[in-house]
C-alpha cells in the first residue's frame, strides 16, 4: 500500500484490508524497490527453501536434515530418496520413480533400492519413537508425520 496517511490506525487498517507491505509519502524509489523485491521473494518462497513433513524438516540449500530437532547424517543417495519422498508426501511414490532418482535409465540389477530404503529407515525412524516412513507393498513407499502429511 502506498499512501500519505500515517498513523498507527492507518496502517493498521491498511494491513487488516491484505496490504503486505504499507509505504508512506513521501518515499525513497530505492526503498520501494528494495520494498517490491521483498514481496516478490515472499511470494516466491523465496528466502530459505526447505520441506517439512511433521516433526522432520529437510533444507534445500544447506542439506542439513532434523527430526525434533536432532541433526540426522544421510549420504547423497538417501538425502535423493529423503528429498523426493518429502517433496510428494503424503501420497506413494512408485519404486520405479524412486529407482529413476537413483540411478535414471540405469538401474542396477538386483534389490538396491531396498538398501537404500533401509538406509534411510534407519537415520528417520529408528532413532525415534513413530515411524514416518512406510512401505506400501507391491508399489512404492510413503512419506507420512503424525498430521497425515
Amino acid at each position: 500500500m502506498l499512501t500519505a496517511r500515517d498513523t498507527l490506525d492507518d496502517r493498521l487498517s491498511g494491513f487488516r484490508s491484505g496490504a503486505d507491505d504499507y509505504l508512506i509519502k513521501p518515499f525513497s524509489l530505492a526503498e520501494l524497490e528494495a520494498r517490491v523485491q521483498a514481496v516478490l521473494r515472499r511470494s516466491r518462497g523465496g528466502g530459505h527453501r526447505s520441506l517439512r513433513v511433521g516433526d522432520l524438516a529437510h533444507d534445500l540449500e544447506t542439506l542439513e536434515t532434523f527430526r525434533q530437532g536432532n541433526p540426522i547424517r544421510l549420504n547423497p543417495s538417501t538425502r535423493r530418496l529423503l528429498e523426493l519422498l518429502m517433496r510428494r508426501s503424503p501420497s506413494v511414490v512408485r519404486r520405479e520413480e524412486l529407482e529413476h532418482a537413483l540411478w535414471g535409465e540405469s538401474v542396477p540389477d538386483g534389490d538396491n533400492l531396498r538398501a537404500h530404503i533401509h538406509q534411510l529407515r534407519n537415520a528417520i525412524d529408528k532413532p525415534f519413537k513413530t515411524p514416518m516412513l512406510y512401505t506400501v507393498h507391491g508399489t512404492g513407499y510413503r512419506l507420512r508425520g503424525d498430521d497425515g502429511g
